[in-house]
């Protein structure tokens, strides 16, 4: 948890990435890691597995309004992006 706290804070998203995941294999229900392993995947260019995040964070938290916003926000750039 600290490792994935500190190189995330360091903005190092790729070891950031690296520790949420490890984290998340005792815990995958954390929220939390959940949106800083979306963040970390974002800045590396992971745009459809940041997606897949934003939505299990919604099945762990229906009601979650940042992963709604999260989502929201993919869904119009994917409809710019597609016209």
């Amino acid at each position: 948890d600290l490792l994935a706290e500190l190189t995330y804070n360091m903005k190092d998203y790729k070891k950031g990435l690296k520790y949420a995941n490890l984290f998340l294999t005792s815990k995958p229900r954390d929220v939390e890691k959940l949106f800083m392993k979306a963040k970390c995947m974002r800045k590396l260019g992971q745009w459809p597995e940041t997606y897949a995040i934003y939505k299990r964070i919604l099945e762990l938290q229906p009601y979650n309004t940042r992963a709604k916003d999260k989502l929201a926000t993919f869904e119009k750039i994917e409809k710019v992006s597609s016209t």
